[in-house]
């Protein structure tokens, strides 16, 4: 793609050229965000770009059609599929010339995908994780209560919104429970929700998919697929079930591919990888007192914690000594300064005083939490197998 590309190793101390993220192959490999150039930050921009909005840059390469319909599978890490590929004969086939870019930090579904319908990183959207501080509470980015508007937590202009306003339609298709809700309003505004059931079928995603795409004009079509992520939280990565959600996504974007309607792109990526966590991987926040002094509200999930205190050094120091090589422990300062979430803005204090990404397969959990003791697949930090997620492209 021509684009200079910025990966970590494994050793984060020395920030390392990589000029193919195709090469990396070890999963614990640390892998900084690439907003601007090759996140999913940067899919939408690019999309608009072909059709003919101006001020904007496809920095992805992406075919030049009047329509589109963007494939998002949550959960849906480069390197597992890597791993996985000979299950998904269709994908493997259509992805010989796909390229793997980053998702966001964190590594979440409610960050990265705010930033695909906006364009911008964390640190501008504002929706800083799983779990964030607002109003000095933590709050699920998820299921944020109704008394939040979508629009005054995340004011900026969505690309559904520039795109509409440029006379072209575009659509959400995804669940009908998501009418709505504070996120969707704050990364889908502006779109026509076309709603399914909770597990839609194929068919249905097809019907309402291809038919959203049969109209006339320019168009963005945005399809949400859940399986693979419910799955891998359940019953793990390379399980029975997530192997069955991976077949499902081939199968659909197969019968995608063959029935698109002329001058028609589909782009299929995801929101993050994950990592199975053993139980002698997990680290319970209230049993270890050097985890619990000085904090004041935790949040953002297993795998990536938001640390909100009055006292971020001592909390650094004792979180660094309990946890050692199994994170990496900054202030918020420093997490800004090695471009985690983007620039500094108006909404920095929603992300931790201290903030403790996870390496190789740990976890800190939280009894508060308690559907995290039951999870098996996680995400939200910085390896290369949470970081990395597919794009693949094509037209028929």
């Amino acid at each position: 793609m021509g684009v200079a590309r910025r990966a970590y190793s494994g050793d984060e101390s020395a920030l390392t050229k990589n000029d193919d993220m195709k090469r990396i192959t070890d999963p614990s490999a640390w892998v900084l965000p690439r907003y601007g150039t090759e996140s999913v930050a940067d899919l939408l921009p690019s999309v608009a770009c072909h059709l003919g909005l101006p001020g904007c840059k496809d920095v992805l390469g992406l075919p030049n059609t009047e329509k589109y319909i963007v494939m998002l599978v949550d959960g849906f890490g480069w390197l597992s599929f890597q791993q996985f590929q000979s299950q998904a004969p269709f994908l493997s086939k259509f992805g010989e010339l796909a390229e793997p870019i980053t998702t966001t930090v964190p590594s979440t579904t409610a960050a990265a995908l705010t930033s695909l319908g906006t364009g911008l990183p964390p640190s501008v959207h504002g929706m800083a994780g799983y779990t964030f501080r607002l109003d000095n509470q933590i709050q699920n980015a998820l299921h944020l209560p109704k008394t939040y508007s979508g629009e005054d937590l995340q004011p900026n202009l969505t690309w559904f919104e520039r795109i509409s306003d440029a006379g072209m339609l575009t659509y959400v298709v995804n669940k009908e429970e998501f009418r709505g809700s504070v996120l969707s309003q704050a990364a889908f505004r502006g779109s026509i929700l076309l709603g399914t059931e909770d597990e839609p079928s194929m068919e249905r995603q097809l019907e309402l998919t291809l038919g959203a795409a049969q109209g006339e004009g320019r168009a963005l079509i945005y399809l949400y697929e859940p399986r693979l992520d419910h799955s891998g939280h359940g019953h793990g990565v390379g399980s029975e079930q997530w192997l069955e959600a991976l077949e499902h996504i081939d199968q659909l974007a197969q019968e995608l591919f063959e029935n698109l309607p002329d001058d028609t792109s589909l782009l299929i990526t995801g929101d993050h990888g994950m990592v199975n966590v053993s139980d002698s991987g997990r680290v319970v926040f209230e049993s270890e007192p050097l985890l619990t002094s000085n904090v004041d509200l935790l949040g953002g999930e297993a795998r990536f914690r938001h640390i909100y205190t009055s006292k971020p050094a001592a909390v650094k120091t004792s979180w660094k000594r309990m946890l050692g090589s199994r994170a990496t422990v900054l202030t918020r300062e420093e997490a800004f300064s090695e471009g985690w979430f983007g620039p500094v803005g108006r909404v920095q204090d929603r992300f931790g005083d201290v903030v403790a990404a996870m390496k190789e397969d740990y976890a800190v959990v939280s009894k508060r939490q308690p559907n995290e003791m039951q999870l098996v697949g996680m995400h939200g930090s910085l390896t290369a197998t949470e970081m990395l997620v597919p794009l693949f492209q094509g037209t028929n």
